[in-house]
């Protein structure tokens, strides 16, 4: 079997390390590779795979190419993993599974109460649908969402109307309004690259005790890192987003339970050695 991710830029991705280590805890004959591609074709080399998994900017971009979509999918607009089975292709969101499943693991970690009443999401596209759908599992929090676009196809302003929850828009930047929120807010979730925070107020308060995830994993250092550090909130950093949605993921292109402990390993030892 051959599975690949597919997006731009992939070179910095931790998915072949974890999936490969997998493929050999099992002894399962398949490979897993990593795949450059901005755009999409109905036939080109991406659908030759048994399997995939789409990161930026893919996840929406892939959908008018796929034979059908599971539930929550097509509830957000949103696909990272795709099965090709008997020549049929079948994308899921298994992004939502990682969201929750990494807040819900610090919570344990940390003593919190994994049931949140304000949450604020950074970011309004792909990553942001799926964590309004993650909020679901997690005590639909009252929910506050600042980005630059909030609304047209494939924003949260579509998937909320799939998703059948609400949200309140907060103006972008670093406004008093956004500060209050983000203040009162028990969990908050980043959907935009690190960068995208860099001009934010460096003195700014997040409630203490507050979990923070930042979806993105390429960059240390962060905005939001220093936010925590000031405020004694938690932070949570985007490889354990990437990690719980790929245990989901394993299965759905191999049929088998993923080994989680060797997956965890291999990423571990990679991550202490960089």
């Amino acid at each position: 079997m051959r599975f690949a991710l597919i997006g731009s830029p992939v070179a910095h991705s931790l998915s072949p390390l974890m999936h490969n280590a997998g493929y050999r805890a099992l002894g399962i004959e398949a490979t897993y590779e990593a795949v450059e591609l901005s755009e999409i074709e109905s036939e080109g080399p991406w659908s030759q795979f048994d399997g995939l998994s789409v990161t930026m900017p893919l996840k929406q971009k892939i959908i008018p190419f796929l034979d059908s979509l599971e539930p929550s999918a097509a509830a957000t607009g949103v696909v990272n993993t795709v099965v090709n089975s008997a020549g049929l292709k079948v994308g899921f969101n298994t992004d939502i599974y990682g969201i929750s499943q990494a807040i819900q693991h610090a919570a344990r970690q940390y003593q919190l109460e994994p049931q949140f009443k304000k949450a604020v999401i950074i970011g309004g596209r792909a990553s942001a649908c799926s964590a309004l759908a993650a909020l679901g599992e997690l005590g639909r929090p009252e929910t506050f969402i600042t980005a630059r676009t909030l609304t047209g196809p494939g924003t949260v302003t579509a998937a909320r109307r799939e998703l059948r929850t609400d949200f309140l828009p907060v103006a972008w930047r670093l406004t008093d309004m956004i500060k209050r929120v983000l203040t009162e807010a028990d969990l908050v979730i980043s959907t935009v690259p690190a960068k995208v925070l860099e001009g934010w107020d460096e003195s700014f308060q997040l409630k203490a005790e507050a979990l923070v995830l930042e979806a993105s994993y390429a960059n240390a250092g962060t905005w939001l890192q220093a936010a925590c550090q000031r405020s004694d909130a938690h932070y949570i950093p985007g490889v354990e987003m990437l990690f719980h949605q790929a245990i989901q993921q394993f299965a759905l292109h191999t049929g088998k339970a993923a080994p989680v402990e060797a997956m965890r390993d291999a990423l571990d030892q990679h991550l202490a050695q960089a």
